[in-house]
């Protein structure tokens, strides 16, 4: 040390200053007001800072990370023993709200880096990335967690006031270990905020990974180099490209110019996301389900057999062309309009929650086209029984035909069916599910009338057939009724503000 002042003293004689620069170092627009929506919407946010104390607890402040109803504890100890049991007495003072809260995703701020020495800040389990505080320095790391199954958001526990925990770097590193760790975490789950300062890069990427070794949801967002093991490390790595530098936004799973880009990311084009995938992922296992029960229905008719009761060029062309334009479409739809879903946060509790797609909503479509099925079935059989006789050419009608009849009712149900999954119909989804319809008799025609196949001329004598139109609409309405009661007894009995 002595010999560095002295060579320091040696070289800086006779310099004239000539001036500084520096980068402002401030919060991004925006940053409280996207912080407070997320915070509406159930998030809880981790801020994983290298700040010092005083500098991390004025930014939490400032960006609503921390608020003046809230109280600030901050975890304080040089040993573990130390660090233990002024966690216990934090535990002690909030027991109630360490045994009611369950995150499913925790989100994670880090700011920048700081030389100062600090104190701990605070930390709130969230779903979310890296807090970039300002266009160039400051970096933020942000970690998703939801909390209970219960309607209130983040930051009310059993309408109480809730914590914010404060922890610095070295405390930290001992509060993660075995001794402390599952008592820390436990506090930190189920604080409004926690606070993190005086943190590394390992050490932030370290904590992100134990919340997630208790299957919690992480999204990590961050802006500088220093967040890259962060954002790396969660599920989900939002890089914000800055004044800092592109290396956090080429690390990342998803890049955006400004923090207040994530409300926007989550809670719209993350909401949509959500619904479409959700509703194509159980539309193709239901549809699937309906055309495979009519094949085992058919296989037990006939005593397994191993007689196929579909064409081989209807099984091929169902998935890949005939309900593929329709499916494919779905992703224009728009389960609610962008200004509500930001003038109100707690829409996203549906996404956070699994709404959409759980057990209950899987189980409900397959139950759907296995009804569906029997009925198809079931009818197809009643209406071409035994007794019934060709009315043009005086034979029962062959396998073939009856597969048409049966092959076009289930065509046209999904036609309904995608209508009424659908909360906003363009005319590009008109036209993609009723141009289905002439495709389909169109191609269906022309394999038809190939003599080198066995389904030759089945179309055309079909169409000769008086019967085919009444039983095709027989057929889809029957099928299309257990729908309609599934719609009207969610839209009446178990509604919510996406219905």
């Amino acid at each position: 040390g002595d010999a560095v002042a002295e060579a320091c003293d040696a070289l800086e004689t006779e310099l004239h200053f000539l001036g500084a620069s520096a980068i402002e170092d401030k919060l991004q627009l925006q940053a409280p007001e996207t912080i407070s929506a997320l915070r509406r919407a159930g998030v809880s946010f981790w801020m994983l800072t290298g700040d010092k104390y005083e500098t991390a607890r004025q930014v939490a402040l400032s960006c609503n990370l921390l608020t003046l109803a809230e109280e600030a504890l901050v975890v304080h100890g040089t040993t573990p023993q130390e660090v233990t049991a002024c966690l216990r007495d934090i535990d002690f003072k909030y027991s109630g709200h360490s045994r009611t809260v369950v995150g499913q995703s925790n989100v994670f701020v880090s700011g920048r880096d700081s030389d100062s020495d600090g104190f701990p800040e605070e930390s709130l389990p969230l779903l979310g990335g890296s807090l970039s505080m300002s266009p160039a320095s400051r970096s933020g790391s942000v970690t998703p967690t939801e909390m209970d199954g219960s309607p209130r958001l983040a930051g009310e526990l059993d309408g109480r006031r809730g914590y914010v925990l404060l922890i610095a770097g070295q405390t930290l590193e001992l509060a993660m270990q075995d001794e402390c760790r599952e008592l820390f975490l436990r506090l930190g789950l189920a604080a409004n905020s926690v606070i993190c300062c005086r943190m590394t890069p390992s050490v932030k990427a370290a904590v992100t990974r134990m919340v997630k070794e208790v299957g919690r949801r992480t999204l990590a967002i961050g802006d500088g180099g220093n967040d890259v093991a962060m954002l790396q490390e969660a599920d989900v790595g939002v890089g914000i490209a800055g004044l800092e530098g592109r290396q956090a936004a080429r690390a990342a799973d998803f890049s955006i110019a400004r923090f207040r880009f994530l409300k926007d990311l989550l809670l719209v084009h993350g909401h949509y996301s959500y619904e479409r995938t959700c509703y194509i992922v159980q539309y193709c296992f239901y549809k699937s389900m309906l055309l495979s029960l009519c094949q085992i229905l058919y296989n037990f008719a006939t005593r397994v057999s191993g007689l196929s009761f579909w064409n081989s060029f209807m099984l091929a062309m169902f998935n890949g062309v005939y309900t593929l334009p329709p499916i494919f479409f779905y992703v224009l739809d728009v389960a609610m309009p962008r200004r509500r879903l930001l003038q109100c946060p707690q829409l996203y509790r549906h996404t956070r929650r699994n709404h959409a797609l759980n057990s209950r909503t899987f189980v409900g479509y397959l139950l759907l086209g296995q009804l569906q099925g029997l009925l198809a079935m079931a009818l197809t059989v009643g209406i071409y029984s035994s007794s019934y006789v060709d009315a043009k050419f005086g034979f029962p009608p062959d396998l073939a035909g009856v597969t048409f009849t049966t092959y076009t009712s289930i065509l046209l149900l999904q036609t309904a069916v995608v209508l009424l999954g659908s909360h906003t119909v363009t005319w590009i989804n008109h036209v993609a599910i009723w141009g289905m319809v002439p495709l389909y008799f169109l191609s269906i025609f022309v394999y038809s009338e190939l003599p080198m196949f066995e389904f030759y001329a089945v179309v055309s004598r079909a169409f000769t057939d008086p019967l085919l139109v009444p039983a095709v609409a027989l057929l889809v309405a029957a099928q299309l009724l257990p729908a309609f009661i599934w719609h009207a007894w969610r839209a009446n009995f178990r509604p919510t503000e996406l219905v």
